[in-house]
């Protein structure tokens, strides 16, 4: 059984996930006040736009594994690298300018 017909078929367990889902959401979002007030992270320009990122990301890294097995017959070092910048990336887009040039150096190869 995978993990998504143990949660719907166990309702303790999918109550510990979600609540661990909003706890996630919670502190990811205070992540994203100190990286806005430490000029990293831009202002939201829409509407609970970091919302919706920490939403994307959760999905992708909930998610990623099942779409790689889908596609391959096992994991390789390569897919959890690839997956790695997918997630990495995501967030390039609210990066300030400062943090940008941060970021180029850290991940530049």
């Amino acid at each position: 059984m995978d993990f998504i017909t143990i949660t719907r078929k166990n309702q303790k367990i999918k109550n510990h996930y979600s609540e661990l889902s909003k706890r996630r959401e919670t502190e990811a979002l205070k992540m994203v006040a100190i990286l806005i007030n430490n000029n990293l992270f831009r202002e939201e320009l829409l509407k609970n736009e970091y919302r919706n990122l920490f939403k994307r990301i959760e999905v992708i890294s909930n998610f990623w594994f099942s779409s790689v097995l889908i596609q391959a017959d096992n994991l390789s070092e390569e897919s959890i690298q690839e997956y790695s910048l997918l997630i990495s990336q995501s967030i390039f887009p609210y990066l300030t300018d400062k943090a940008k040039s941060q970021y180029a150096h850290i991940f530049s190869d």
